[in-house]
């Protein structure tokens, strides 16, 4: 799960870290560089999943941001990279955490860890020939092995192995070194692996998008050999964590009276466009999910989860019809009697939302720009409910709004649970005299609430609320006179 965000020399960021917490609200005006963060995940993320060999794909299927000069920052020296760096927590239930530690050895004793950590930091710099994508010139890889109480005797507590990939001048020519390896030993120790170091200089390496599939080189060690197959899946496990990121964004499709399934669909889509289909598809599938005013886990089919909040959201029962034709499929999306062009727009809007938070497995993440867009206040703090929900199982979000009624209701949540308390940080992000943009943590206190919140903070209520009273007490006082 993704949990730590380093910016250096990107876009209006001069260098700025946030910590991502299960609920992280990202607030303030426009412009200041609450989007410019959240597009910082998808353009690793599109890297990762692309198929060319080792370069940043600033044009994808998540975000279209130019050639790179439009994406570093303006002021930074000439010579200086973009650096951009993120951290996740791999917990022991995962496929990832088991496909870790059977690469090192330690399949039957992965009880001995308790987790592991991936801070990936990547440096970009121009591409002369290509300036469509950024050159990646450096790759620093931290990799914690945090063992448990159960470890034996040999290792306790955390340990951290480096990974340093550097370019070289010629094509697919890069220098890698190790440090503190966890090294597999293959029975020539009462220990399955140690941590070694290891050296290699201008080797042949082979990325699928940026991630690290094969590499060659003359003579390398027994030990070196072994390694290799270590590296190769903190690479594959990196680029299953950005796998797990998803996102939908500001700007949600409008409802159609059909729906067109010509092929199977497997997500909702950045603009909510695929729902209709994946409903059409899944909704009679049972999903373990949670529902409103439940706190247990439910086996449920996804389209009776969808309707048990619709209803709680004030929306009348979702329903899907579907109607075979030669090759295809149409697919009707109904809001009680009427169809789903029929009712208000901000039904579409929540639909999109509503599926992909309910079919989200644990420990991925959702990304979400205004979910408050075309939506009553009433709903907003419906949504901001669903949001919650989510984050007390187990999925991570981060919600960009300019919405007080979500900020609202969730720090009112936060009051009522101690526990959720721990799962919320909001970021006001502004724009600094400097030109750079900076944050300040918006903090909750269990007493007042919102105290101390940074100026421009949603104050705007209050301050027109204030002179509305004045403006009114002038009006009278004149009647008076």
């Amino acid at each position: 799960m993704l949990n730590h965000i380093h910016l250096v020399n990107y876009k209006s960021y001069a260098d700025e870290q946030f910590e991502i917490k299960p609920v992280t609200l990202l607030c303030g005006g426009n412009s200041s560089g609450k989007t410019a963060l959240l597009k910082s995940i998808l353009l690793l993320k599109q890297s990762f999943e692309a198929s060319g060999n080792n370069h940043l794909l600033l044009n994808g299927p998540y975000t279209n941001n130019g050639l790179f000069r439009s994406i570093k920052r303006v002021s930074s020296p000439l010579d200086s990279n973009m650096m951009v760096e993120m951290e996740f927590s791999i917990d022991s239930q995962s496929a990832s955490f088991r496909d870790l530690c059977k690469s090192i050895g330690m399949a039957k004793r992965k009880r001995e860890f308790s987790h592991f950590v991936i801070r990936a930091s990547f440096q970009f710099g121009e591409n002369a020939a290509f300036p469509q994508v950024g050159e990646v010139e450096k790759t620093s890889i931290v990799f914690s092995l945090c063992f448990s109480e159960n470890a034996s005797k040999d290792y306790s507590g955390e340990y951290q192995a480096e990974i340093e990939i550097a370019k070289q001048k010629r094509d697919q020519q890069y220098t890698i070194a190790l440090y503190n390896f966890p090294t597999p030993l293959f029975g020539r120790s009462d220990y399955p692996f140690k941590l070694l170091p290891h050296e290699w200089e201008n080797c042949t390496c082979y990325f699928r998008g940026m991630q690290l599939v094969s590499l060659y080189k003359d003579n390398l060690s027994k030990a070196s050999t072994s390694a290799l197959p270590v590296l190769y899946t903190i690479f594959r496990v990196l680029a299953a964590e950005f796998n797990k990121i998803n996102i939908i964004g500001p700007i949600r499709e409008a409802p159609l009276r059909h729906y067109i399934s010509l092929d199977m669909y497997s997500e909702i889509g950045i603009k909510g466009e695929n729902t209709a289909q994946f409903l059409g598809q899944y909704g009679d599938s049972p999903i373990n999910c949670f529902l409103p005013e439940d706190s247990k886990i439910r086996s449920v089919p996804l389209i009776d989860a969808v309707v048990k909040w619709a209803n709680h959201m004030g929306i009348e029962r979702p329903s899907v019809v579907n109607t075979d034709v030669p090759g295809a499929k149409l697919t009707q999306i109904m809001i009680g009697e009427q169809n789903l062009a029929d009712v208000g727009f901000g039904v579409s809007q929540v639909l999109p939302i509503l599926v992909e938070g309910l079919t989200l497995p644990s420990e991925n993440t959702l990304m979400l720009e205004q979910p408050e867009i075309h939506l009553h206040p009433k709903m907003q703090m419906e949504i901001a409910d669903f949001l919650v929900k989510m984050a007390e199982h187990g999925k991570n979000l981060i919600v960009e709004t300019h919405s007080d009624h979500i900020i609202n209701r969730i720090v009112k949540r936060a009051l009522e649970n101690r526990v959720f308390r721990e799962k919320v940080k909001i970021y006001y992000i502004e724009k600094r005299e400097n030109g750079n943009s900076g944050w300040t943590e918006v903090q909750i206190n269990e007493v007042l609430g919102i105290d101390e919140a940074p100026e421009g903070f949603f104050d705007q209520y209050a301050a027109e609320t204030e002179q509305i009273l004045q403006r009114g007490y002038q009006n009278m006082k004149s009647k008076k006179d």
